[in-house]
């Protein structure tokens, strides 16, 4: 049993029965629903004589993701950059065609070619492994022969 407290005054008890939380330890959170819709964790202290408790209302909203197709082409910058050692890139097509993507580095070799296949029209990302390169500025490149662009990215060991 635990009484909430809502920033100014004690209100309502919960009462909570678990039987993963043992009087003689600490295990798994229980995920509570709090009066008003809130939710919580509870923790079993490891003595058995406390619960800690945990309110999980610091969200403060969902954005919708558009799935269909996009209307543009886009190269969209990696993340995480800087990264270590992987990082995804992402891109958008509005039609299909054949799709290159390469990486370069800062003199203008090509390290690494992550796609070169034909692809639909979408939204598309593809992780990028740069474990065996050294660290520095890369480049990469989607050419879909009606759209080229070229980003930066930095790859930090």
């Amino acid at each position: 049993m635990y009484k909430p407290y809502d920033g100014s005054s004690w209100v309502g008890s919960i009462i909570v029965s678990d039987s993963s939380i043992s009087p003689t330890g600490s295990q798994n959170p229980v995920v509570i629903e709090l009066p008003g819709g809130a939710a919580a964790f509870l923790y079993a202290g490891s003595n058995g004589k406390y619960v800690y408790f945990d309110r999980q209302d610091w969200a403060t909203g969902v954005n919708e993701i558009n799935l269909a197709n996009p209307d543009n082409y886009s190269l969209n910058q990696n993340y995480p950059n800087p990264f270590n050692p992987i990082t995804k890139i992402s891109w958008q097509s509005p039609v299909g065609s054949h799709q290159v993507l390469k990486v370069f580095d800062i003199l203008g070799n090509e390290v690494a070619t992550l796609v070169d296949e034909y692809k639909e029209a979408g939204n598309y990302e593809v992780d990028f492994n740069a474990a065996s390169l050294s660290s520095g500025v890369y480049f990469y490149r989607l050419n879909t022969g009606d759209y080229v662009k070229t980003m930066k990215m930095v790859l930090l060991k």
